[in-house]
């Protein structure tokens, strides 16, 4: 498949927030053309300016309403991961436009602003408590998640028994020679990838079913309240947090949950952008 790479940086002003008198700016546009139009897109690629964003607060664009380029043809939105370190950029990405089109003649859409606090209900915290234990954190927060606390001691057990009925399992399958030698390192191999995954390092373990995907983020925090989560592993509803030394019973349990209270959707058109 042949295809044409163009890359540009250009900036460019565009229409600004009405309500709270902020602005966009046009940091980038990168276009990849290809000939039978399957895997070709442009990127636009904003910035805000005076909107004042949190560490927890989150931007992206929810959906796209309109975008035809200046030959008429209709554009659709690609949905894609981003990821910046300026919290207030923002990507859109379109499908590519028609052959020979120099700009893209409008395109609006809807920007989600996420700004969680306890009061619309996206930040629950609890503290690291054995009172916790077994239950639901998120009993009064949504109606779908289940975010449990559990005993270290009990998950230790059930690895246990989870060993002994795998090691059963195998057994059972060898006697009727279903299974061959390679396909039992295999599954042994990854059976100890996942049991020894947390290794020496220190967690707190969750019980976690998010049918809906609504928990964005689980953090921990001492006494002081000083971050002590740097990370996580999850298998099925096995949900750990890994931390900098070992938890406390003071320590602050945070979920940020994706709360309808905690999101605004504000419109965005942007008229004329030019393509490299």
């Amino acid at each position: 498949m042949k295809k044409l790479y163009l890359f540009t940086l250009c900036f460019y002003t565009c229409i600004g927030f009405a309500q709270n008198n902020s602005r966009y700016f046009l940091d980038d546009v990168r276009i990849q053309r290809s000939f039978d139009n399957f895997d070709g897109y442009v990127k636009l690629t904003y910035n805000l300016f005076d909107v004042q964003l949190t560490e927890k607060d989150k931007i992206e664009v929810d959906t796209i309403y309109e975008a035809v380029d200046n030959k008429g043809k209709k554009l659709t939105q690609i949905k894609t991961s981003y990821f910046s370190t300026n919290k207030k950029s923002f990507l859109i990405q379109l499908t590519q436009p028609s052959r020979g089109a120099t700009s893209i003649k409008t395109v609006s859409g809807g920007l989600k602003y996420f700004r969680p606090t306890e009061e619309n209900g996206a930040i629950i915290t609890c503290k690291n408590s054995r009172s916790q234990l077994n239950k639901n954190i998120l009993k009064n927060a949504s109606t779908s998640a289940i975010l449990k606390l559990i005993d270290i001691q009990k998950v230790e057990k059930l690895k246990i028994k989870s060993k002994e009925h795998l090691a059963s399992h195998i057994d059972s399958l060898k006697k009727t020679n279903k299974i061959t030698d390679a396909e039992i390192k295999m599954i042994q191999n990854i059976s100890s990838f996942f049991s020894n995954k947390s290794g020496d390092t220190p967690t707190i373990n969750f019980y976690k079913n998010d049918p809906k995907k609504e928990i964005i983020e689980i953090n921990i925090y001492d006494e002081k309240h000083r971050k002590q989560s740097n990370g996580y592993y999850a298998s099925n509803f096995n949900y750990n947090v890994t931390l900098k030394q070992a938890p406390k019973e003071n320590w602050t349990i945070e979920v940020i949950l994706e709360s309808k209270k905690a999101i605004t959707i504000i419109p965005f058109e942007f008229k004329n952008v030019f393509l490299p």
